[in-house]
């Protein structure tokens, strides 16, 4: 230990530059560990809202609703309620504000459709229900 010490002691920028490079490591992997959370809470977000008790997706999709595309009539009868859907990475506009978003498509009267906190549902075509996330971030309703 005594050598271990004096060679320290000999060679500062030698051991600062490499305890600069672990810390530096160290941050490059704390940035990527909190930003792959943040794109899974994104993608789960919404899924997780759905309280479901399975969720049926194609073997060959990577566990990824937007991947997953197979015949429903082989799970017809297997569940009590059931829903189809089709998934889609956006990016939200009104003009002033841009946002990612992930837009879901359904049947209307899907149970999996959110409850209305404000305005209506949809009822043609090319209209959303909107999370209210989206309101904090600056976007009204009836933004086009």
């Amino acid at each position: 230990m005594f050598l271990a010490w004096n060679e320290i002691k000999r060679n500062k920028l030698k051991f600062s530059l490499i305890i600069g490079v672990l810390i530096l490591i160290s941050y490059l992997l704390f940035l990527l560990s909190g930003l792959a959370k943040g794109l899974i809470n994104m993608n789960t977000e919404g899924i997780n809202r759905w309280e479901a008790d399975a969720i049926v997706l194609n073997k060959d999709a990577n566990q990824t609703v937007q991947q997953s595309s197979f015949d429903k009539t082989l799970v017809n009868g297997k569940f009590d309620k059931q829903a189809t859907l089709k998934q889609a990475a956006v990016i939200v506009s009104n003009g002033k504000i841009e946002e990612n978003a992930l837009l879901y498509g359904t049947q209307k009267d899907a149970f999996i459709v959110p409850q209305l906190t404000e305005g209506r549902t949809f009822t043609a075509d090319n209209e959303v229900i909107a999370d209210g996330t989206l309101k904090e971030k600056g976007f009204k309703l009836g933004d086009t």
